[in-house]
């Protein structure tokens, strides 16, 4: 869309051969009727009709015929949709928008001389097509529909009009958080650490910088190998299922995971105590250089059994029998067994909780096995035959066949390749117990959430397909940035901000999940997830963006330059307050999300006509040629 208007804003300036002063007097015809002192006619579409002849009247604004013609369609409050333009272009200047001075800054950056949207624009022609700008430059068929298809543009508009609907649908509920989360410091703060990680002198930052968006891209393409698929529910891109089953999917409850989870997460970052010491242990291990290891350490107990061997297609991990053993074993347990080869009675409370902190209490080199942690709890000695014996004896119902092959998990945590991952689980279970509040119970009800709602299987794939690739590092490594933000530079920021620290992401975390008067925002925006995260459209435009972004000649790797950009041109954040504005009222975010639905103007966006270009195509040959920059 900005694309678009970027160029439409342009080529009536560009496209069209200077008339003489004299042709320019007849008093008739669309531009003589163009009367738009007044603003634009609201109560038909005449007046738009007449301003796209006169613009067009030599053929410059051809290709844009079908959406012009596809704003006479009325919208779902039975007005043409380009009456609903007219409202919202007239009515922005209410807000304080101007939208003929917004064209005049977007034409006056255009012919800056150092033109400074250039990139821009080529980053946008780039998402049109999925190939690098020279690629399409050289190579690409313009025109040619199945080349669209490629991009990232044409898969996401059915997505956005879906969006739209759903907005519409929750009585202004969507748009009002919006807009609130558009004028949010926090904003400001994300914009600054972006542009901090952008412009930082520190080499290992700069370095990471430089790299981010083509790790992207490549853990993008990771997501979707399906060689290593283990459960029968995958769609082929683990990141998708993932997102699906913490995000969408609904237990027997009715709620999703982080529905569900909710308490439990918004109890151990709100304790303040463990936040102090959770914070101090990830400092420690990014200083001993331990943090960036802890994904691909991760994945290996995803790729090999209970026994340390490797993964067949039908068996569980050591990762899935770890969390399985913890939910299997997150009851309160009081047993009485009276075998021939044992006897004892026991009541331990939570038995998950109690090895935990058992477990917690262990040192690196030495820690104990399943088998000897459980033994240690009933202050016997036990072997796996002695609890295969209890299992089968049913006497203590929560020990059965499957937590005691479960209990083996425990010991792959003692193999020399996840030794830095073992060192900082302990110290972080014991920073959980040692709180205002032990919040080991409340860490096993997540766990067991997790594995309850099935989110296991496509968490685990998603740990097997990126947890080795430079991205898992790199998010860690960023992550640790949030820890001590010191290394990113703030000349760039806006004012009053700062990089976001590990303060900010927990208060981001508590913003989204507290139930306020309004409801809790994470369940005002379920219905727009449940709609685009379930969309082949958002997959396939992620996949397409993955794709671009491993060449290393694309402007996609300019992304974080842009938001410097922006920000020099919009120090302020002007264009966020105007957002907010806009989606806050009611009379301006109701036209726009209506004209946004439109399947039929949708459809004419994206359309690729025989003998002629498109919108889309018209746009990109438009910057392609030189005509915008002109």
């Amino acid at each position: 869309m900005v694309l678009l208007g970027l160029v439409a804003a342009s080529a009536g300036c560009s496209f069209q051969e200077p008339a003489s002063w004299a042709d320019q007097l007849s008093p008739d015809g669309p531009c003589w009727r163009v009367d738009l002192l007044d603003g634009l006619d609201t109560r038909s579409t005449e007046e738009l009709h007449d301003l796209y002849a006169c613009l067009s009247r030599q053929g410059a604004f051809q290709p844009l015929a079908p959406v012009v013609d596809a704003l006479d369609g009325d919208s779902r409050a039975g007005v043409p949709l380009g009456v609903e333009l007219a409202i919202l272009v007239n009515g922005l200047s209410t807000v304080g928008l101007d939208v003929w001075a917004l064209a005049g800054v977007g034409l006056d950056l255009l012919r800056a001389p150092d033109h400074p949207l250039d990139t821009a624009l080529e980053l946008g022609v780039e998402l049109v097509y999925g190939r690098p700008y020279e690629v399409v430059v050289d190579e690409v068929d313009l025109g040619a529909g199945d080349e669209l298809d490629r991009g990232v543009i044409a898969p996401l508009l059915p997505v956005v009009a879906d969006g739209a609907r759903v907005a519409l649908d929750s009585d202004d509920a969507i748009p009002a958080l919006l807009a609130a989360s558009a004028e949010d410091p926090a904003l400001a703060d994300l914009a600054c650490s972006v542009a901090g990680l952008a412009t930082s002198t520190d080499p290992e930052v700069a370095d990471l910088a430089e790299r981010i968006v083509a790790d992207l891209g490549d853990g993008l393409q990771r997501v979707t190998d399906a060689s290593n698929d283990h459960h029968p529910g995958a769609s082929g891109n683990s990141l998708r299922d993932l997102a699906v089953a913490g995000l969408v999917q609904r237990g027997d409850d009715g709620q999703t995971l982080l529905d569900a989870t909710s308490p439990e997460i918004l109890a151990i970052v709100q304790d303040s105590q463990v936040v102090d010491n959770l914070a101090e242990t990830l400092a420690d291990a990014r200083d001993a250089g331990q943090l960036a290891l802890l994904p691909a350490q991760l994945r290996y107990l995803a790729t090999v059994d209970v026994a340390g061997d490797g993964l067949d297609p039908d068996e569980d991990s050591a990762l899935t029998a770890l969390l399985r053993l913890l939910d299997e074993a997150n009851t309160e347990v009081d047993c009485s067994v009276d075998l021939s080869v044992i006897q004892f009675d026991f009541s331990l409370g939570n038995l998950s909780v109690a090895l935990l902190s058992l477990l917690a209490d262990q040192e690196p080199t030495t820690a104990a096995s399943g088998v000897d942690l459980l033994g240690d709890l009933l202050g016997l000695g036990l072997t796996e035959s002695t609890l295969e014996l209890v299992a089968d004896s049913g006497l203590c119902p929560v020990i059965d066949r499957q937590l005691v092959g479960d209990l083996q998990s425990i010991d792959r945590l003692s193999d020399p390749q996840v030794y830095d991952l073992l060192v900082n689980l302990l110290r972080v279970l014991d920073d959980l117990r040692s709180g205002e509040e032990d919040r080991l119970p409340a860490t096993v009800d997540l766990v067991s959430e997790l594995v309850q709602r099935g989110v296991v299987p496509p968490l685990e794939e998603l740990v097997r397909d990126v947890g080795g690739a430079a991205i898992a590092a790199d998010l860690v490594e960023g992550f640790g940035l949030v820890l001590e933000p010191a290394a990113l530079q703030v000349e760039a920021c806006p004012d009053d901000s700062h990089p976001v620290d590990l303060s900010g992401a927990l208060g981001l975390v508590r913003a989204t999940l507290d139930d306020r008067s309004g409801g809790a925002p994470i369940r005002v925006v379920q219905p727009l997830l449940d709609q685009v995260l379930v969309a082949d459209g958002t997959w396939v435009a992620v996949d397409h963006f993955g794709a671009l972004a491993r060449f290393d000649d694309s402007r996609v790797h300019s992304l974080l330059s842009l938001v410097v950009r922006w920000l020099e041109v919009d120090p302020d954040l002007e264009l966020a307050t105007d957002l907010a504005a806009l989606l806050s009222d009611p009379a301006l975010s109701g036209p726009a999300l209506r004209i946004a639905e439109d399947p039929g103007l949708i459809d004419a966006i994206a359309a690729t006509p025989p003998t002629s270009d498109g919108p889309l195509p018209w746009a990109a040959r438009a910057v392609v040629d030189g005509t915008v920059q002109a």
